[in-house]
């Protein structure tokens, strides 16, 4: 990478707190950016730590989701209910985790309620 994850998401968090009228302006030119420097191999580790970024200046956190099973549409937004409005919640389908949920808040503290990690625990 010619610059690091971490240098892409603390300038595209300044540039949007600096502009925030120019919001679109601003992406435009950011993932440009980001392909003309070769870097676009790494666009999914730095949309990341955009996400943490804003995410936590603005007092949230970040959830990640994963379930063994598709839930409803109401399901979904009952889950979403039990986080703070001001949280990032993304939701993701691993059927490899056979049953239940697993649940990741900013990356450190992890909820496994699933099938696989039983059965793992099982075999050890």
């Amino acid at each position: 990478m010619k610059y690091p994850a971490e240098s892409y998401a603390k300038a595209f968090s300044e540039a949007l707190e600096e502009h925030p009228s120019k919001k679109d302006h601003i992406i435009k030119s950011f993932l440009g950016a980001v392909y003309r420097n070769g870097d676009w191999p790494a666009i999914e580790k730095i949309l990341n730590l955009i996400t943490q970024k804003i995410t936590h200046g603005a007092g949230g956190r970040v959830v990640s989701a994963e379930f063994a099973r598709p839930l409803s549409d109401k399901l979904i937004l009952e889950f979403k209910k039990e986080f703070s409005v001001k949280d990032h919640v993304e939701i993701s389908l691993r059927p490899e985790l056979v049953a239940g949920v697993r649940v990741l808040i900013d990356g450190e503290k992890e909820l496994d309620m699933t099938l696989a990690k039983k059965i793992n625990k099982l075999l050890q």
